[in-house]
């Protein structure tokens, strides 16, 4: 259901349409962007760089591991209510942004 906005955003004089146009059109240009970033820091590993330093930006390259917690494997050996006791609850919001296939064929 949608909310009322109390303060005026960016986005305020837009109808809920056009905002589901703006944020897919956002959605493919920081899909673009991020291909463009992999790209980029996939040269300089390849080349080897651990830091570079532009005119107005530095780059250093940084190595951690990250651990990751088998949660079935947890709840398995410590139980399922040791596993919810000892953990973390957080509201997560998710917007997932599709294309709309009539969208497509008008493109075509």
């Amino acid at each position: 259901m949608a909310q009322a906005v109390s303060a005026l955003s960016t986005f305020h004089n837009h109808s809920i349409p056009e905002l589901a146009d703006i944020l897919g059109q956002l959605d493919a240009e920081v899909k673009s962007l991020e291909e463009r970033m992999k790209a980029a820091k996939a040269e300089l590993n390849a080349r080897g760089v651990d830091r570079a330093e532009g005119e107005r930006f530095n780059v250093t390259k940084s190595e951690t591991v990250r651990w990751s917690l088998d949660t079935a494997a947890a709840k398995e050996a410590l139980g399922e209510a040791w596993v919810t006791a000892h953990s973390k609850v957080s509201p997560v919001t998710t917007f997932r942004i599709t294309v709309r296939r009539a969208a497509l064929a008008e493109a075509a």
